[in-house]
């Protein structure tokens, strides 16, 4: 009885433990500070999860968010996708950029709220750090964020967002070291319809190569948000992504965000980019499907059985006293024993000779045959037949010949 208190002890010990930290992660993941700056799954100033939630709120509006490669999304209508906090360094796949061209020329829109740029940096290695929309990083469990501050030494692949900009006729630029402070200000509307001012802390601008594109926001006289018409549908670009965190939120333009938001829907948040990836795996199968609960039943039918395997249920009982014992016997009593039950001793010299006779077949020579008949005549005609006698005299008959 004090064993089994003990094994139940131990078992709600272990079991509290991974309660605790099961509950320790869950409560990290909630508050969302494991996922990178801008992440719609965070919560702190850092994230973007009010931006998200807001609009969900909002009638006849879907919001999704995105941990796959652009080239496995295939939407089948018209989109608002969402690409927050990304490098203006970045690179496109020629597969993504053709996928991308495509899904915003059937009616989509794209929205690029670029990484703040403080500096006149000389351009990185960003490799899988901040891959362009698409681009697919090392698989990780669904959802969880992978570390941004890691630099590729290996020479970088795909086209340049700088090359795409060309090709969409505008252009990257960052202001002076002389200009960077006054960057650091206030967006001011250059369109009617617009009234807010926005806090800027970005240094990068936009260089407007044609008419095509609508300058929305300028800082210090200089484009950094930009919006154009492309084919049917349209793109939208931001020089920095603070005004759609969770901080920059405290007093949102309403009518700028309206407008950014206003269709299609659903409108999809690119997590993929920024390092929060999906993988396909049981585990996230189960999760899906909301297996979890039997998940825990399994494991503990598991340990039931570990347990009964190793230490039986029922109490103990008293070892049984001698006078039950039964005495075993070896292999040759237990054959002769069944062969008594089986065989009548008057049939056992008959039933020898015919297993002789069956095991030898064709082999057997005519004066083996004689041999053995004649001793067989001369049983029979015995008034006291001695069954092991005339075995032996077949034996050694058979022995000499």
């Amino acid at each position: 009885m004090k064993r089994t208190a003990v094994i139940i002890a131990l078992v709600a010990m272990f079991v509290t433990l991974l309660w605790s930290i099961g509950r320790l992660f869950a409560l990290r993941f909630e508050r969302g500070d494991v996922y990178p700056a801008y992440s719609t799954l965070r919560m702190d100033p850092m994230g973007a999860k009010a931006l998200a939630d807001s609009l969900a709120l909002l009638p006849r509006v879907e919001v999704r968010r995105n941990y796959r490669p652009l080239l496995r999304l295939r939407p089948p209508h018209p989109v608002t996708l969402v690409y927050l906090d990304l490098d203006h360094r970045a690179r496109w796949e020629d597969a993504e950029l053709d996928e991308f061209e495509r899904i915003i020329g059937t009616g989509s829109r794209a929205i690029f709220a670029f990484s703040a740029a403080l500096t006149r940096a000389k351009p990185q290695q960003i490799g899988a750090a901040t891959p362009a929309p698409g681009a697919t990083p090392t698989p990780v469990p669904t959802p969880f964020p992978s570390s941004r501050s890691r630099v590729s030494l290996q020479p970088l692949e795909g086209i340049p967002f700088r090359d795409v900009a060309e090709s969409w006729d505008f252009g990257f630029a960052i202001a002076e070291e002389t200009q960077r402070k006054a960057m650091e200000g206030t967006a001011v509307p250059s369109v009617p319809g617009f009234d807010e001012e926005i806090p800027w802390h970005s240094a990068l601008y936009f260089k407007v190569l044609r008419n095509e594109w609508k300058t929305l926001y300028t800082c210090n006289e200089q484009p950094v948000i930009i919006e154009r018409k492309f084919d049917r549908g349209s793109i939208v670009l931001c020089s920095d992504s603070y005004f759609l965190s969770n901080e920059g939120l405290g007093k949102p333009p309403a009518k700028l965000l309206a407008s950014m938001f206003h269709s299609p829907s659903p409108i999809i948040f690119d997590e993929e980019h920024l390092g929060v990836t999906e993988s396909s795996n049981i585990a996230n199968l189960a999760r899906r499907m909301r297996l979890d609960g039997l998940v825990v039943a399994l494991l503990a039918i598991a340990g039931l059985f570990i347990w009964k395997q190793s230490s039986s249920l029922l109490p103990r009982q008293a070892h049984a006293s001698g006078e039950d014992d039964v005495s075993g016997r070896d292999a040759n009593e237990g054959f002769i024993q069944l062969l008594h039950r089986s065989v009548p001793p008057a049939s056992m010299l008959d039933t020898c000779v015919a297993a002789w006779t069956r095991a030898r077949g064709r082999q057997i020579r005519p004066e083996e045959r004689a041999h053995i008949e004649a001793i067989m005549r001369a049983h029979g005609a015995r008034s006291q037949k001695d069954a092991a006698a005339a075995y032996r005299a077949i034996a050694e008959g058979l022995k000499r010949r």
